[in-house]
């Protein structure tokens, strides 16, 4: 996320404001894109020059991420004019509307290919999460942002690699993993960080881990310790339920 600072007021135009508030789950939001459009059930992109949005709902987030997935017509969560960002639409919004006003809620900045590919149904999209850089974004706007914050240029100092994970990143796995109710979540991964077994797979916003060399998992901590425990180039048994099948995948630890 990043702010401009402008050399002069723009008069014409009103900014839309950002969504402030904490409830993103369930909401429905409206995402715009420049324009290249195909089907879900296609790989063939057709550019027309013509702008689009279209409408999803957020199935989960995290801390920094709104997360949502591109349901097929058959799907009864799906929306009306259900759609995803498509190749090239990083940086573009998803707004929510309440009433007669229009908020930033999210930007695109990552995603997941859906069952044949960008863009198709399974798509899993991660856009940074607005209200949470909030705080920030009220502070450098006030003038009140410490110096040590901003590079020499006026513009942030980068962070490490470390820093740059985000919170639940599992290391070993290259997954974002989330607890919540007694179960581990997997939010997303981070390639080609993640193990060739499950590079390919799709984890839709319901995927957990349920066992890990036939322990069933509860907590990431646990995951942790049984994980720390295989020795190197030792094959270890995953087992992850996607969208309600349970699937076991064989990796070896490198």
């Amino acid at each position: 996320i990043a702010l401009l600072k402008l050399n002069r007021p723009v008069q014409e135009i009103v900014p839309i404001p950002i969504y402030r508030n904490k409830d993103e789950v369930g909401k429905e939001i409206h995402i715009v894109g420049h324009g290249d459009t195909k089907t879900g059930d296609s790989q063939t992109w057709e550019v027309d020059g013509i702008k689009r949005a279209a409408t999803n709902k957020v199935d989960d987030i995290r801390n920094n991420a709104l997360i949502f997935d591109f349901d097929a017509p058959d799907d009864p969560s799906g929306t009306y004019l259900e759609g995803t960002a498509g190749r090239g639409d990083s940086g573009g919004p998803a707004l929510i509307v309440e009433g007669l006003t229009v908020y930033v809620a999210g930007i695109s900045s990552a995603g997941q290919p859906g069952y044949k590919g960008p863009g198709t149904y399974g798509a899993v999209e991660h856009y940074t999460r607005v209200s949470s850089h909030q705080p920030w974004v009220d502070e450098v706007l006030s003038g009140n942002v410490p110096p040590d914050n901003l590079g020499a240029k006026g513009t942030i100092k980068p962070m490490s690699q470390r820093e740059q994970m985000p919170n639940g990143y599992f290391e070993g796995l290259g997954l974002i993993l989330k607890e919540d109710e007694g179960r581990v979540h997997v939010m997303g991964k981070l390639d080609p960080k993640v193990p060739e077994p499950i590079r390919q797979v799709i984890f839709a916003p319901k995927a957990h881990i349920t066992t890990f060399n036939g322990v069933t998992i509860h907590r990431i901590s646990q995951l942790r310790d049984l994980y720390e425990k295989v020795k190197s180039d030792e094959v270890y048994v995953l087992g992850i339920n996607l969208n309600g099948l349970d699937k076991v995948y064989r990796i070896s630890k490198k």
